[in-house]
């Protein structure tokens, strides 16, 4: 496939080790792909790879999971350099966790504006616009100097345009920053109010699943969680936590083994959280 690159050289060399492209004909078809550092990419060169698209990808399913993807790159040709992307200006609530149409954005180039940070967490920010919607942004892709910037984000810190590749890991959709180009101008609403979170337990994705599927909660204050996976006689399968949150969304991966890490049998399962006061379960289906 042909695309120009949107993640360069310079975001294979972070953390997350990825290069980018998207068409820049139509919006909806970026793809992230990894797997080949043979050669010097840079932003606005055309280039045609070509590969293996996988969903998953067991070497590296913690970080890749369902974010359709490149791997095993056997070739790629720069056809062209000094080629330009403009980023899709969308809202937080594009964005969101469980926006209807979030998935269309894996791998494409995507800018918010006028954001409010409004939570912080030991991987990522949340941010929100004038819709009141949460998303993500997070600088595991980002050069250096971006990823320290971020770093020193605080709740209530404004910037008038984040940018950056949305992308799927970790369990959860979110902005991977680039550099410091990516984040416009930075000032802090000292009137801002935080956005408060609740409990609750949402449906594990995919389901039903295999090999893995997430499940997902949100906290409305730091709480201990216990989240356990139960057969339907009611027998402990697996403790997948048993520790201290802050309040907020968090993912988990159950990977279909046991506590003996032990793969179980094709079936219904229930998934239990308690959470200080708040207990709920739900249930999915494994299927070899």
């Amino acid at each position: 496939m042909t695309g120009i690159v949107t993640a360069d050289t310079a975001q294979y060399n972070s953390w997350y080790k990825a290069y980018a492209i998207q068409s820049e004909s139509a919006p909806w078809n970026g793809i992230i792909f990894d797997g080949w550092d043979d050669s010097q990419l840079t932003r606005g060169d055309e280039v045609t790879i070509t590969g293996l698209v996988e969903e998953f990808d067991p070497a590296q399913h913690f970080k890749w999971d369902n974010n359709t993807k490149i791997i095993n790159v056997s070739s790629v040709t720069v056809n062209s350099t000094g080629n330009s992307i403009e980023p899709m200006v969308v809202s937080t609530a594009d964005l969101a966790q469980d926006a209807e149409e979030v998935e269309s954005y894996e791998g494409c180039l995507v800018r918010l504006t006028n954001v409010t940070v409004s939570s912080v967490n030991s991987y990522d920010w949340s941010v929100v616009d004038d819709s009141g919607i949460e998303c993500l942004i997070d600088d595991d892709m980002a050069t250096p100097a971006a990823g320290n910037f971020m770093g020193d984000l605080q709740v209530g810190n404004t910037l008038e345009t984040v940018t950056g590749i949305l992308n799927f890991s970790f369990g959860t959709y979110k902005i991977q920053i680039r550099d410091m180009a990516d984040l416009g101008q930075l000032s802090t609403d000292d009137d801002f109010s935080i956005i408060p979170h609740k409990f609750a337990l949402y449906q594990n994705y995919p389901n039903p699943f295999n090999p893995e599927t997430r499940i997902r909660f949100e906290l409305a204050s730091r709480q201990n969680v216990k989240l356990v996976v139960y057969n339907l006689l009611g027998h402990k399968v697996r403790t997948l936590t048993n520790e201290v949150y802050n309040p907020g969304y968090h993912v988990l991966n159950w990977d279909g083994r046991n506590d003996a890490n032990r793969q179980v049998s094709s079936g219904i399962y229930i998934y239990r959280i308690k959470a200080g006061d708040f207990v709920d379960h739900k249930k999915m289906i494994l299927l070899r």
